[in-house]
């Protein structure tokens, strides 16, 4: 199931995320690096300006997508900070796209100020990049040599951006 997230799945979260940074390193923090302050800090944002949504089976958190507005009023309509996240136990089952489906298609119901949804992605997470290219994200450019592995492997960050189609005029 896919519901809104809300204040009171910041500890779920957590454990997500240290879980997933854990086993697939698919994230870019360590789990050392990922706090309480630190999720409860992009959840009020997400809350706040963009959009928090989590897959869960039964009462527990499987997954979670949240992205938010940078600050400046000339990126008002840009959703970035992108994060997703699925239990390594749930993942290649289709809640990463599921997540991704009902994120996009908030914005394109909900959100009519928001034209444009932005991530980053490791240059070697092919699964990932192909996930976000099949619900509508574009390749826009690599920062070279951006990301150092934790076995010292230099590799690019990936941008990619989802853009709200731009009304069909009609006659």
């Amino acid at each position: 199931m896919i519901r809104p997230g809300i204040a009171n799945d910041i500890d779920a979260l957590l454990t997500l995320q240290r879980t997933v940074a854990g086993e697939s390193a698919t994230l870019a923090r360590a789990p050392d690096e990922i706090s309480r302050d630190h999720i409860a800090s992009v959840v009020t944002k997400s809350l706040a300006t963009g959009l928090f949504l989590v897959a869960s089976e039964g009462d527990t958190v499987i997954g979670a997508v949240y992205c938010y507005a940078l600050g400046p009023r000339q990126f008002a309509h840009v959703l970035s900070e992108l994060t997703i996240a699925v239990h390594p136990a749930h993942q290649g089952k289709g809640v990463g796209r599921r997540l991704f489906e009902s994120l996009l298609n908030q914005v394109q119901t909900d959100r009519p100020d928001v034209t444009r949804v932005e991530l980053l992605v490791r240059s070697d997470n092919l699964g990932a990049q192909r996930l976000y290219t099949s619900v509508g994200f574009r390749d826009e450019g690599r920062l070279r040599g951006r990301v150092s592995l934790p076995d010292g492997t230099i590799v690019d960050d990936v941008m990619m951006a989802w853009r709200r189609s731009p009304p069909i005029a009609t006659p």
